[in-house]
């Protein structure tokens, strides 16, 4: 197969003049771009990512949906996400990166997709806060900036906590701006699947076999999928698919036949009338208009 790949960013890549936390990375927005202006092209992490923007426009796309960039907004990104962005030149804010092992350190029994915004398959990346809300958001963003700059005794314990409360500051009021009715139990259950599917989904395409893996009859699992989403399992399963097509025609140089072997559709004329049916265009069409 050809060369071009998607790029995936670790956090590794991003310049710290004191390494003592190679696993968490905060900077002014501003500061950030002008380091960094490879970011501007499409790309994915290996980590989770926030970033609040305090003044500026602009869109952020992610994963072929675009929003609107207002002061206030904030934006989540858990690993493996594709995002880029167009920006004014007065753009400013915070972006911040961290491990899921930086964050489990000293808060293990908190599990990091309880937030809302990180459950890419139930809720939407983007948050705008509320008046109230920016002052708190501001300070807490700028203290930990601070911190993480001078890198004092115990700085990793003190990022943590200033961490885990502003999380969980965000996520109620995620949860007041949202009315999602599904129980926390069902919420563990999608994010349960969402990570088989899309541990699997290459090789494994069957209900029965995600039914198995989380110990369900396939009436169960579908059950499940129907009273969260208004989906079935099998869409979710093929709705992943879709997207990782997507990714690699837009963001990539192979072929069509490639990225079918590559799904594990070795039939292209099959993976074509596939993805047909599921974006309304063949793949060349797709390619062709973005």
């Amino acid at each position: 197969m050809k060369n071009k790949k998607l790029p995936v960013l670790c956090i590794e890549q991003f310049k710290n003049d004191k390494p003592y936390l190679p696993y968490f990375y905060i900077k002014k927005f501003d500061e950030h771009i002008r380091d960094y202006d490879f970011i501007s092209k499409p790309h994915r992490h290996d980590f989770f990512f926030m970033v609040y923007f305090t003044q500026g426009s602009g869109t952020h796309t992610i994963d072929f949906v675009t929003y609107d960039i207002h002061p206030g907004d904030v934006f989540f990104m858990s690993p493996a996400r594709v995002h880029s962005w167009e920006l004014s030149s007065d753009i400013d804010g915070f972006v911040l990166f961290f491990s899921v092992d930086f964050y489990l350190k000293d808060f293990a029994h908190h599990k990091i997709f309880d937030f809302p915004f990180f459950n890419t398959t139930l809720y939407q990346p983007l948050l705008h806060l509320p008046e109230s809300y920016l002052m708190f958001v501001t300070q807490t963003m700028q203290t930990m900036h601070d911190e993480f700059r001078l890198q004092a005794k115990r700085v990793d314990e003190v990022l943590q906590s200033y961490l885990n409360i502003l999380l969980i500051q965000l996520s109620r009021l995620y949860q007041l701006q949202t009315t999602p009715s599904e129980s926390l139990h069902l919420v563990h259950q999608i994010r349960q699947l969402e990570v088989l599917i899309d541990t699997h989904y290459t090789t494994e395409k069957s209900v029965q076999a995600y039914a198995d893996l989380m110990n369900l009859s396939v009436k169960q699992l579908n059950h499940i999928c129907k009273m969260a989403l208004n989906k079935s399992t099998s869409e979710l399963i093929q709705e992943r698919i879709v997207l990782e097509a997507k990714r690699l025609l837009v963001h990539s140089d192979w072929t069509v036949a490639q990225i079918g072997a590559h799904l594990q559709y070795f039939d292209n004329a099959y993976f074509t009338r596939f993805f047909k049916k599921m974006v309304g265009v063949t793949p060349e069409q797709f390619r062709k208009n973005i």
